[in-house]
């Protein structure tokens, strides 16, 4: 009975060591979460390209992380990139099992085969929200207190005009918005981004001043910049 309960004591230690130990990594990283909306009309040519970019440029840097999100409900392919060693076996076997390639290579091609290889990907407010908040939990994004473990927390949602007819502009980008400002230290606000990218040309139709709707949930209208890409 002694050994068992030094056992256990080691491995509780040991658990409170590592997971202390990955927060200090974190803190020296910079995450990126990059959303991407597929539509029919989406230029996937030049998203592939800028994706590859983002990919290879992070993947040579240790201090970014990157996690690349293709929006299609609850099997929406994913990629991450200086982030795999911060899962446990037990996480890795999780991903596996929902149809997730283990390799980061190999998860970047799958969702870049998704999107050239269909025409588009339903997306799911409600299952978006859960899939990113699930991330944010299982890298350790916060800690208890609402502090960010990173350095900076950027977001990017690449984004078509349906998007906007179809009100996810309010129910995904502003959503998300609100329920990550809410509840944490102002001095973390000014370490988390959000970025809308179009395709260049494209319109978004919202009334003026209000591309996230007239609730503008935490002031996000003056917050969150659109821009051409």
């Amino acid at each position: 009975m002694k050994n068992l309960s030094l056992t256990l004591l080691s491995c509780i230690l040991f658990s409170v060591l590592f997971a202390n130990d990955i927060e200090a990594q974190n803190s020296e990283k910079r995450l990126q979460i990059v959303y991407i909306d597929h539509e029919v009309t989406t230029p996937t040519d030049a998203v592939n390209r800028r994706l590859t970019e983002r990919f290879y440029q992070v993947s040579s840097y240790e201090s970014d992380a990157l996690i690349i999100y293709l929006s299609n409900g609850r099997r929406s392919p994913m990629a991450f990139v200086n982030l795999k060693e911060f899962l446990t076996e037990n996480q890795l076997a999780l991903l596996t099992s929902s149809g997730q390639p283990r390799d980061t290579e190999e998860a970047f091609r799958v969702v870049k085969e998704a999107l050239n290889s269909a025409n588009s990907h339903t997306v799911d407010a409600k299952a978006d929200i859960n899939n990113i908040l699930e991330l944010i939990d299982r890298f350790n994004v916060f800690d208890e207190n609402g502090k960010l473990n990173y350095k900076e927390l950027r977001f990017e949602f690449y984004i078509e005009p349906n998007f906007w007819l179809l009100r996810n502009n309010e129910k995904v980008i502003a959503r998300l918005y609100s329920l990550l400002f809410n509840g944490i230290p102002s001095s973390e606000k000014e370490k988390i981004s959000f970025r809308v990218l179009k395709p260049k040309g494209t319109q978004l139709e919202y009334s003026e001043g209000q591309p996230f709707g007239d609730s503008n949930l935490d002031g996000i209208n003056e917050e969150v910049n659109i821009m051409d890409y």
